[in-house]
């Protein structure tokens, strides 16, 4: 059989997003790679990047048959090794033909074919709940109460149609969705975040009205009021608004959304509230005889005075306590601790009638003032405070006691996706910086007791960097990861922190009707 020199030629038939063959053509009786041929190869594997590959081998009928196949050994064996010396881990399989399957010497025979499955990526959907369905009379007053415990109050002909806002004459629909359980937030892809803010939450809702499959709103200068389930006053919530954005929701601040005592606070009344048959100086005397001097302050040297605002409702209770004036987070502890095993006041009155009525009392720390110390108040920052609030027994006990006598509500003018929250603000924060291997991933990180959820501020292209901006340097965050490749579903969890460090995640094969079960299992 006749030997020429002569070169060999790549011809691709697609190297596309979508393609899933890739053919090395050879010239006759030619098995050697040019470094053309490499490079074509180098792009086509960087191009799909394929893990398992099939190489199928045929030559043409000039020859005889042993040595067509040994020729077409030679070119299997030339593409293999050029394949492992761009990627080790290419799992390779070859099939020798030789002339088996040709009918001609037409150089289309003369071939190695490379065949793959393709890895597709996407990220995942939003997973959103099946909504609660109502029938309402828009002409009455109407009380939906939901399943997990939202309340809804409509005033009569609050509806309207959105394209005339003229009123709806009979039944309307009412569809709400309630999101309070963590796992269902990030399986709806749901964050707590206002731009670049981070929020806390209480409870996402979703809510549609129709008429006769018409949209419809609420009409100009009126509002509905929403009762999330376990909100008070005291949690100082608000009513956010979303929007849908390249990176899920983004809630925005909605105006004059909260139905609370400041609506109705005075502070000038006629009879002001009074406390033990005295006023504030006897307030202030009472929660001085039981105040403490922490110890890291005493040992610190740090003393000076404490203003703490409260609003004096009309049962006689201290509600809404806020530190108007800080000296240090030990010290405002303190205070409000001592505050929180106080008696109740006789309420102020305005024509005969009790009223609310907000107060300021300053609590002077002075060093070798006489306080009793206390050993075990080393309080030194936010978190620590935070933390001590919420797992103090008098304060609990307190916050118990003033709970709301009526359930709290919020007032809105919007409808669609609604969220109970309050800007949760730290100023030490930094990054938590996530290798991935396609920007098709999709990750949350969970922090503040489960209630701040945020999704990746940042990705960089050429290192697959996500980034996680203005995470709290003091927390700890739970990072949950999605892949969804070739329709197959992956997740990922583990705790992380802001630190120069890069984490690799590393995913698990999952049934996709599991995930609310792994979630489960993580508390969320």
């Amino acid at each position: 059989m006749k030997k020429l020199t002569l070169i060999s030629l790549f011809a691709i038939l697609s190297i596309l997003s979508f393609s899933q063959t890739f053919t090395v053509i050879f010239e006759f009786d030619k098995s050697d790679l040019d470094d053309k041929s490499i490079t074509s190869l180098k792009d086509f594997i960087r191009t799909n990047k394929p893990k398992d590959v099939n190489l199928t081998g045929f030559a043409d009928t000039v020859g005889n048959a042993d040595y067509n196949k040994l020729l077409v050994k030679k070119r299997l064996e030339a593409v293999e090794n050029a394949f492992l010396k761009i990627d080790k881990k290419i799992k390779i399989e070859k099939i020798n033909f030789g002339e088996e399957k040709s009918t001609s010497n037409d150089s289309e025979f003369r071939k190695v074919d490379i065949t793959f499955s393709k890895t597709n990526y996407r990220e995942k959907k939003p997973n959103y709940k099946k909504p609660q369905s109502f029938m309402i009379d828009n002409m009455k007053d109407t009380i939906i109460e939901c399943s997990r415990g939202t309340k809804i109050k409509i005033p009569h002909n609050t509806l309207v149609l959105k394209d005339t806002k003229s009123s709806p004459q009979g039944l309307l629909k009412l569809e709400i969705t309630e999101y309070y359980a963590v796992h269902e937030m990030i399986d709806a892809n749901l964050s707590t975040q206002s731009g670049n803010e981070i929020l806390e939450t209480g409870g996402m809702l979703f809510i549609q009205a129709t008429f006769h499959e018409k949209e419809c709103v609420i009409k100009d200068n009126s509002n509905i009021e929403i009762h999330f389930r376990e909100i008070t006053e005291s949690d100082s919530m608000s009513i956010f608004t979303g929007n849908k954005s390249e990176n899920g929701i983004d809630w925005k601040l909605a105006n004059d959304s909260r139905i609370d005592d400041s609506m109705i606070i005075l502070k000038v009344v006629e009879n002001t509230p009074s406390f033990l048959g005295g006023g504030t100086s006897a307030f202030l005397n009472y929660v001085n005889s039981r105040l403490n001097y922490p110890i890291i302050a005493q040992e610190n040297g740090i003393q000076g005075k404490v203003i703490v605002s409260f609003t004096i409702d009309e049962y006689g209770l201290i509600k809404n306590p806020v530190i108007l004036e800080s000296v240090h987070p030990s010290l405002d502890y303190e205070v409000l601790r001592a505050i929180s095993s106080t008696p109740l006041w006789t309420p102020g009155t305005q024509e005969g009638q009790p009223v609310s009525v907000r107060l300021s009392v300053p609590f002077n720390f002075v060093l070798d003032g006489g306080l009793p110390v206390d050993k075990n108040n080393r309080i030194t920052t936010k978190s620590e405070y935070d933390t001590f609030m919420q797992n103090d027994s008098v304060i609990q006990k307190y916050k118990k006691t003033n709970e709301f006598k009526s359930e709290f509500y919020f007032r809105t003018n919007k409808l669609g996706w609604i969220n109970c929250d309050k800007f949760y603000r730290n100023t030490r924060i930094s990054d938590i910086k996530i290798l991935v291997e396609t920007v098709y991933e999709s990750y949350f990180a969970l922090f503040n007791r489960n209630r701040s959820i945020m999704r990746p501020n940042l990705y960089n292209d050429i290192s697959k960097i996500r980034v996680f901006n203005n995470i709290p340097l003091d927390q700890n965050a739970l990072i949950i990861g999605f892949k969804i490749v070739n329709e197959e579903t992956y997740f990922t969890s583990f705790e992380a922190k802001p630190t120069k460090d890069t984490y690799t995640p590393i995913f698990e094969k999952v049934d996709k009707n599991e995930l609310i079960n792994k979630m489960k299992k993580l508390g969320l």
